[in-house]
């Protein structure tokens, strides 16, 4: 499974455009996509049109739990675009648990990976000072170069 964080420092820089642009892209290719929306504003939950399979099921969930080992693929909702795109929606818990840098929630978030029935997974985050929460690179950033869709 391929993971894809779209990430930057400043607000208004078309994080989710690019992030749903890939996903679909890469659903649009044959891959099975789950994008995942970490941003506490929700925007692709929104622009989408998904809503959580019952209150609280959102990517708050995975964070706020100590052990969320394979919840994605619970949490993950068909996306109404493509038949190989799936999400799972923000909710209005994040904004509280993405203030702590110290409870490792990205952790949790790449736990909650485990068994997803998945060939990429696209993760939309929000602007955030201090690097994004990198499910494989817990303590800062990698860099590396930016590739199109045909590497997917």
């Amino acid at each position: 499974m391929q993971t894809l964080m779209v990430y930057s420092e400043s607000g208004g820089v078309t994080k989710t455009v690019t992030a749903v642009s890939v996903a679909y892209c890469a659903a649009f290719m044959g891959k099975r996509v789950v994008l995942v929306d970490l941003d506490p504003r929700a925007a692709t939950t929104q622009w989408l049109g998904v809503e959580p399979k019952e209150a609280g099921l959102d990517v708050s969930a995975i964070l706020g739990n100590a052990d969320p080992r394979g919840w994605a693929e619970s949490l993950a909702v068909p996306s109404g675009f493509h038949e190989l795109l799936r999400v799972i929606p923000s909710g209005r818990g994040v904004s509280s648990q993405e203030a702590d840098r110290a409870d490792h929630s990205e952790l949790r978030l790449r736990a909650s990976l485990d068994g997803l029935d998945a060939d990429v997974v696209v993760i939309d985050c929000p602007n955030r000072q201090g690097g994004p929460p990198h499910p494989e690179c817990p303590h800062g950033l990698r860099f590396g170069r930016v590739r199109g869709c045909s590497v997917l």
